[in-house]
């Protein structure tokens, strides 16, 4: 048994270890003095990282998804939580044939969501619009929040929507004063992993988006292909940061979740 998780624990450590490398190797460029990618590095300086905080650009882009990521979110939020609800209260059967139904966003690959996209904006106008933009990042990342809702409501007894229906309470009012107040980690747990994933989007922007919604990752793309400095890197590295303060508040609201009903 001790030789079992001997293995298990080396296959896990080299799994992590793999994961782990390409964001270890990138992170000294952020702070290389030199004009280039490369390693060894000549020194070390923070003039990368000065630069893109003072850079308009990418000061631009970075307002552009906070933005589209801040609407896109809450959007979702709110759809994503609807649609939770709505399928707790589904027939078995139809609960998971809309599932799967309304998991197609994420399930199908991202270059055919976004011609999809495309072609349904143009239609409505809503090409090359932030408005357009929010619509479909809200597209991708309801999905998400659903998921997640639908967990905590999986675990959660059921019985108190019945109670205050029987007490004459409308849907409006059984979700605004029973399953939100039950249901707010869930929901702001989707609603940070909603932002992420559009502040994160790339391949849905470029078909959307027009010359003035550039967003971080769609610059970042543009840099990469046509001017590649440690500037990248420290974009890189900004985000990973972001990505890893959110995910940080992600497992303390998990924790706190787990340890609210001990505290009642």
């Amino acid at each position: 048994m001790k030789q079992v998780n001997a293995i298990m624990g080396l296959l896990a450590a080299g799994a992590l270890l793999f994961l782990l490398m390409p964001i270890v190797t990138i992170l000294p460029i952020a702070l290389s003095s030199g004009d280039y990618i490369s390693y060894p590095l000549p020194g070390l300086s923070l003039r990368w990282l000065s630069q893109v905080a003072l850079h308009p650009g990418w000061r631009e882009a970075l307002a552009n998804s906070i933005f589209i990521a801040l609407g896109s979110a809450m959007l979702a939020t709110l759809f994503g939580t609807l649609a939770a609800v709505g399928l707790v209260q589904a027939a078995p059967r139809q609960a998971r044939a809309l599932r799967g139904l309304l998991m197609l966003p994420v399930a199908i690959p991202s270059v055919v969501l976004g011609l999809g996209l495309y072609f349904l904006l143009a239609r409505a106008g809503l090409l090359s619009t932030y408005t357009g933009l929010i619509l479909a990042h809200a597209t991708i990342s309801f999905p998400l929040v659903m998921v997640v809702v639908g967990a905590s409501l999986a675990t959660t007894d059921l019985v108190v929507i019945r109670a205050a229906q029987s007490l004459g309470a409308g849907w409006r009012m059984i979700f605004l004063s029973v399953l939100v107040p039950m249901l707010y980690p869930a929901i702001l747990a989707g609603f940070i992993l909603a932002f992420l994933n559009s502040f994160d989007e790339v391949i849905v922007t470029m078909f959307i988006a027009g010359p003035e919604q550039n967003t971080v990752p769609r610059v970042l793309f543009a840099n990469l292909r046509d001017r590649l400095d440690p500037s990248v890197v420290a974009v890189t590295v900004l985000m990973l940061l972001l990505s890893a303060l959110l995910g940080l508040l992600l497992q303390l609201l998990a924790r706190w979740t787990q340890r609210r009903p001990a505290d009642q």
